[in-house]
This record gives structure tokens, sequence and C-alpha cells, in this order.
């Protein structure tokens, strides 16, 4: 994963995932510090996001406070050779490869 193309193993703490369940609308996953879950809404090439919660450690030097932000915003995807990318309206994005 990566956030605005910095790569996850340049965060410190643990490896960011999310996984999306499209029959319940649900997200899971860590945001490289706490556990995280939300529901979201997709359309062709349209993605939102509400209700996120994370646990509440911290963690020193994560990328947990840019990644949070993002996803609050991403209003758009595309999946291109097995990568997820998930992009705002100002352009800031999160890749996910699968």
């Amino acid at each position: 994963s990566s956030l605005n193309g910095k790569p996850a193993s340049a965060w410190k703490g643990k490896k960011a995932w999310i996984q999306l369940d499209v029959e319940s609308l649900l997200l899971q996953g860590n945001n490289s510090c706490n556990a995280l879950s939300g529901d979201f809404l997709s359309a062709p090439g349209r993605l939102e996001f509400s209700q996120l919660a994370s646990t509440r450690m911290f963690c020193e030097g994560s990328a947990e406070a840019p990644l949070m932000l993002i996803l609050r915003e991403v209003s758009a995807y595309q999946i291109q050779e097995k990568k997820l990318r998930m992009q705002t309206r100002d352009g800031r994005f999160l890749e996910w490869k699968k």
C-alpha cells in the first residue's frame, strides 16, 4: 500500500490494510496503528466511506492520521493491475495492492 506515493515500508508501525465487503458494505482493516471499521457506498468509479471508527492506541510515526483523513475524503476509485487506488477530489490518494 502507499499514501500519496509514499510506500508502506516507509511508515513506522503495522502494515496498513483494508477489506471491503461488498455484500454488507462494511470496511475493516488497520490504519498502520489501530484497527478501523466503517461503512461504504460505491458505484462505478465512485466510493465514499462513512461511520469510520478506530481503536485508540498511540503509535508514534505511523501513517494513521493522514490515512484516516484521506479515507474520510475519498470520492473515487480505480482498479488497475491488481491495485485499488482511492482518490480525493483534491488529488490525494491511497493505493492498495492485492
